[in-house]
């Protein structure tokens, strides 16, 4: 089950844009939809293990395989912190949501340790254009769930990264892994969440969730005849406007997600191979704005160190 809570130093702050330093909802009824649903272009029509635009995409064998580490650090003066605490106080039934933990009480878009490492960047690794990871039998099935709880106001954790198909060359067609997505209520009171991907295969939700209840959501990263595809799921709570969250969605297992110390590992990641390392946070925007950090081969058998920092 994977959860999470920051104890550190939370920011919120304007847009910043990535420099690089290498090294190596809770809505009220069915009227509400998610602002950022990715409606994908007309005509767009993908053949089996094809890119959206038609061309084909060949797979990339994974015979040695290495880890990739990191830090997310912020570079410049520490903004503001916006405090929550005054909305949450304007009705009384948001009293439960002061109940939480003070890191709740604060913006969550920047989440910043005292020595400026940036937590819920998304970190993964992207195959060559017009190619796609051949995911090997020993990573393909996995038989975790990924939690995503609402205990006060605010989604924990805050940014998730997905691994629920991969791309099955024999069937042609993204085939489950076996991991579940579940988001789940277990405050004392009543929540709704709404939430919303690329509209051609990810379906929109909105659903209310009383103490204790949970709902699984398929998410998906492409249609089910291509390979090599990408989403990124908007969570929001229309009763709580500050509650959000966002979930990347992927074919392979090749991502992870910075931790309060701002660091991040891809373990079992293709090695003797060029492959773009992308990475994500808030700020940026929808899944279009995600950035290359570099191009890198990974060594096998051994860690390779790619480090990002964010600059305002």
């Amino acid at each position: 089950m994977l959860r999470s809570r920051y104890v550190g130093t939370l920011i919120a702050c304007p847009l910043l844009t990535g420099a690089l330093v290498l090294t190596g909802g809770c809505g009220g009824g069915n009227k509400t939809e998610p602002e950022v649903a990715t409606k994908a272009k007309s005509g767009e029509k993908g053949a089996a293990g094809k890119s959206a635009k038609g061309a084909d995409k060949t797979p990339i064998e994974v015979s040695a395989t290495g880890d990739l580490r990191g830090k997310v650090t912020l570079v410049g003066d520490v903004p503001t912190v916006k405090d929550l605490k005054p909305e949450m106080e304007k009705k009384k039934e948001f009293e439960h949501c002061l109940k939480g933990p003070p890191q709740e009480m604060k913006e969550q878009t920047w989440m910043v340790s005292p020595n400026k490492e940036v937590k819920n960047v998304v970190v993964w690794l992207r195959a060559p254009a017009g190619k796609f990871f051949s995911v090997p039998d020993a990573q393909k099935k996995r038989d975790d769930k990924v939690v995503m709880d609402q205990p006060f106001c605010a989604f924990e954790p805050h940014v998730l990264a997905l691994y629920p198909s991969y791309f099955d060359e024999k069937a042609k067609k993204q085939t489950e892994s076996g991991q579940k997505f579940e988001v789940t209520n277990s405050a004392p009171v009543n929540h709704n969440t709404s939430w919303a991907g690329d509209t051609l295969f990810n379906t929109q939700g909105n659903q209310i969730l009383n103490p204790k209840q949970h709902i699984d959501i398929p998410a998906k990263p492409s249609r089910s005849n291509q390979a090599g595809g990408e989403d990124l799921l908007f969570f929001k709570c229309d009763i709580h406007p500050w509650m959000t969250a966002r979930a990347w969605v992927f074919d392979h297992p090749y991502s992870a997600v910075t931790k309060d110390d701002g660091t991040y590992e891809i373990k079992n990641a293709p090695a003797g191979m060029p492959l773009e390392v992308m990475y994500w946070h808030e700020s940026f925007g929808d899944k279009t704005k995600a950035k290359k950090l570099a191009e890198v081969t990974i060594k096998s058998g051994e860690p390779s160190e790619q480090n990002i920092t964010l600059k305002p």
